[in-house]
């Protein structure tokens, strides 16, 4: 059950790839890398890049980038691409299977050779993050921001960038909204506006129910999208023993 549950929703962020990818010629700079720029994975799967992070401790020098585990299944070791094909990763962990959407979330190890295309900053908003929103520190009702490639809204920069909308809840586990999700934002960065602080990850879609059954949806329920918080990514992957912190858009792109 636990697989069906995200292979289902692998299947979902494969309906990314009915938009037109954006071509490169020979000589192009490379595509940036950045929370809400979309990216391929493990087969077919297109989804959207989340949050930069920087390794604490043992994993102390080393940069990820955060996508949704069912966007990578358990495939550690994978390589990670940009929308065109270019490699800028492996796999490095991943909480696939999983029970709930609290834990649908993978990090992607950047290779050091991508660190000047790599950039902390959400797409079409240059100083997001600011940090990681603390819970207690949000409320029902603060706006919210998406930036991601939904098969809904893949027209236009606009439409991709500038997704506003309002909280329904945010806890130690999910955050909630009313924004506008799609297919293809599976992994996608959500930031807390009046903070700028990194709130979450897009993993599933509630209207007029979770497409997906999982545990902890009922009080998301009513929602238009949900997924882990930032401070329950951060929290449970150090319980087994991958310790992150976010990337702040200030400090610009990995340097060691």
């Amino acid at each position: 059950m636990r697989r069906r549950i995200a292979a289902l929703a692998t299947v979902s962020a494969c309906l990314g790839l009915a938009g037109p990818l954006a071509g490169a010629s020979r000589g192009d700079p490379l595509p940036l890398v950045q929370p809400g720029s979309r990216v391929k994975t493990v087969g077919v799967a297109t989804c959207t890049a989340g949050f930069v992070f920087d390794g604490v401790g043992r994993l102390a020098r080393r940069h990820y980038l955060a996508l949704a585990a069912h966007c990578v299944e358990g495939e550690v070791g994978a390589v990670v691409t940009d929308a065109v094909g270019n490699r800028f990763g492996t796999v490095a962990f991943t909480m696939w299977p999983y029970t709930t959407f609290a834990d649908d979330f993978a990090f992607v190890l950047l290779d050091r050779a991508s660190y000047p295309r790599i950039s902390p900053a959400m797409a079409g908003h240059p100083s997001m993050p600011t940090g990681v929103a603390a819970v207690g520190t949000t409320a029902p009702g603060d706006r919210v921001q998406v930036s991601g490639w939904g098969t809904l809204t893949t027209a236009n920069a606009t439409t991709r960038e500038q997704r506003v909308s309002v909280l329904k809840d945010h806890d130690a586990d999910f955050w909630s909204s009313w924004t506008v999700v799609s297919p293809g934002d599976s992994g996608g960065p959500v930031a807390h506006v009046p903070t700028g602080a990194a709130l979450g990850s897009v993993s599933n879609l509630c209207v007029p129910l979770p497409v997906n059954h999982s545990g902890g949806f009922e009080r998301v329920a009513g929602c238009a999208g949900y997924g882990p918080s930032v401070v329950g990514m951060i929290r449970r992957a150090a319980a087994k023993g991958f310790t992150v912190r976010v990337r702040t858009a200030a400090q610009g792109a990995p340097r060691s």
